[in-house]
């Protein structure tokens, strides 16, 4: 891939990181609390543990980001390498709920991939632990963070 794509792609994930960070504005309150649309419950909601959790992005990415949360570590693909970290989660309003990723339990694999994806692994990787609060609506994971919302598309564990 020439520099002047990785650029582009560099752009394009930025600007969708912006738009995340404006949907995360309007989605709650001014206390940081979830307005009650966005946590809206159906029967239908996918289990936080036991499902794999796929960044869900606007663009096309070049490497699939996962999570997966088992009770007590969090893990998953970070784009090049594998991922774990401990977290907790408390309540919070509606179907909010707390969470603290412990970053200084954080392990991963070293591969190493393409300068593009490394740059992806380490935005992510610095951000994950910033999450902060989570709702789950029907098969969507939202976890707000420093940069604003990553939203994930879930899928059960077989």
């Amino acid at each position: 891939m020439s520099s002047n794509n990785r650029i582009i792609a560099i752009v394009v994930i930025i600007v969708l990181l912006v738009g995340v960070a404006f949907v995360f504005l309007f989605s709650f309150d001014r206390a940081g609390a979830p307005t009650e649309s966005s946590t809206t419950t159906t029967e239908e909601d996918l289990s936080f543990i036991g499902t794999t959790w796929v960044l869900d992005t606007a663009s096309e990415m070049p490497a699939e980001i996962t999570l997966q949360f088992d009770g007590e570590n969090v893990s998953g693909s970070s784009g090049c390498n594998t991922y774990r970290a401990r977290y907790t989660t408390s309540p919070a309003d509606g179907n909010a709920e707390y969470i603290t990723i412990v970053s200084n339990t954080m392990i991963t694999t070293k591969m190493a991939c393409s300068d593009e994806i490394m740059k992806l692994e380490k935005l992510y990787l610095d951000t994950l632990p910033t999450a902060s609060l989570y709702t789950i609506s029907g098969d969507t994971l939202t976890m707000n963070s420093m940069i604003g919302l990553l939203t994930y598309k879930g899928s059960p564990v077989e």
